[in-house]
């Protein structure tokens, strides 16, 4: 009886065509922030709950406490602001 070879192909992509596609998204970032500058607060809302987390995986809940309070205002006053433009903008459409 003969062997039976299973031949399988993983295509990886090469660091170039991540490069280029990391450069795309940075773009797309870069361009949302400009036209949206209250998504900085949201953006850094973000990060400071990523920074809280790590601050409790290290054992300082009072902080980690702190970050995410701080956190929390942040998101808040940038959905406030998303809001107020998403107001006015549809204002300035209607005229």
């Amino acid at each position: 009886m003969g062997k039976t070879v299973l031949k399988i192909t993983i295509k990886v992509p090469s660091l170039i065509s991540i490069r280029a596609e990391l450069g795309k998204s940075l773009h797309k970032t870069r361009k949302y922030l400009r036209e949206n500058p209250e998504a900085y607060l949201i953006v850094a809302a973000e990060l400071l709950l990523i920074n809280a987390a790590i601050t409790l995986a290290y054992g300082n809940e009072p902080l980690a406490n702190q970050l995410a309070t701080c956190a929390y205002y942040m998101l808040v006053l940038g959905i406030i602001l998303q809001i107020i433009f998403l107001i006015e903008s549809g204002k300035e459409n209607s005229q």
